[in-house]
């Protein structure tokens, strides 16, 4: 475990994630996959909540309300077309990008790490368009990358946390 990452090879890592996170979206912007089957129920169901109804009452959402009412919640107030679905998953996306690079720079060491962060965010990147939308477009369900922002964010809490009590237990 990196006890001390540097801020150099940090900064190079985020460099690199943002980099490939940002011509992902580019290149992704715009494609929605296949016009049905989750993606198309999602935003189907983003709209209904933005247009008042309410979840678990009026429609059926599968999942845990945070997705929900952050998409729906913001769809309320600039209106659910995609270009403001499309902005926000993206910076969901950004967030877990950003996320990640600090987690993986609490877990490996720092000679390795943008390599670390490149081949996992390639990685991540290749296996969400296999049964899926793009990862910048909300996947096949915007709880996904929530989820995956919240855990993530919990994982790089938990480094930093053991990491302290550790120093405590050792002085």
């Amino acid at each position: 475990m990196n006890s001390h990452p540097d801020r150099w090879s940090y900064i190079k890592a985020l460099g690199i994630a943002l980099t490939i996170a940002l011509l992902h979206s580019i290149a992704a912007w715009g494609h929605v996959g296949a016009l049905g089957g989750d993606t198309m129920r999602w935003l189907h169901e983003v709209e209904r909540y933005a247009g008042g109804e309410r979840v678990y009452l009026d429609f059926i959402w599968i999942f845990p309300p945070l997705a929900m009412w952050l998409f729906g919640g913001v769809a309320r107030v600039f209106g659910p077309d995609l270009i403001v679905i499309w902005l926000l998953s993206t910076l969901v996306f950004l967030a877990v990008v950003i996320v990640f690079v600090t987690y993986a720079s609490r877990m490996v060491d720092r000679d390795v790490l943008p390599w670390v962060v490149g081949a996992g965010l390639t990685l991540a990147i290749a296996l969400a368009h296999n049964l899926s939308s793009p990862l910048p477009v909300g996947m096949y369900i915007p709880a996904a990358p929530v989820g995956a922002l919240l855990l993530l964010m919990l994982l790089a809490a938990g480094v930093q946390a053991t990491r302290k009590t550790a120093q405590a237990v050792m002085a």
